[in-house]
């Protein structure tokens, strides 16, 4: 009796585990992995700081300037959402098909493969974005990179 008790509960966790659903399928069906259209861009600096120290050991600090891209994307049509990521993580590929342009979102594998921690209503997108976002890719025309995006010359 207790070894079909131990077996049926290791069932049970087996059956759990499988109808998790993994980050990628919550993404696929929230419209996560796709593009998205872009509203507004926008670039400014993000200044970042920390102070560490006590009273016997004295006090540090560091800072640095980080340029980073806010921009508003469309979840779904009507559903915008304001990000903002370092512009680092962005890669522009001038597309002179796009009218209007777009973002996709690049995951690594190892993070879409793993179990959704939570029902994507549940989530702050702009949470996962800071963390788990290998790069951004927008398609853009030039016209469109020239006029939103001031990069230097």
């Amino acid at each position: 009796m207790k070894k079909l008790k131990i077996i049926l509960f290791l069932l049970g966790v087996v059956f759990l585990a499988c109808s998790c659903k993994s980050n990628r399928e919550e993404f696929k069906e929230n419209g996560i992995l796709q593009e998205h259209q872009l509203k507004r861009l926008k670039t400014f600096n993000s200044d970042l700081g920390q102070i560490n120290g006590g009273i016997f050991f004295g006090v540090n600090g560091t800072s640095k300037s980080e340029q980073m891209l806010q921009f508003w994307w469309e979840v779904r049509p009507g559903e915008l959402i304001a990000t903002a990521i370092p512009i680092r993580k962005f890669k522009f590929l001038i597309d002179e098909s796009k009218k209007n342009p777009t973002i996709e979102f690049l995951f690594s594998d190892g993070f879409l493969n793993r179990a959704a921690d939570a029902t994507f209503k549940n989530l702050n997108i702009n949470d996962i974005l800071d963390n788990e976002v290998n790069f951004c890719l927008v398609r853009l025309s030039k016209e469109t990179l020239e006029k939103e995006i001031y990069l230097p010359e």
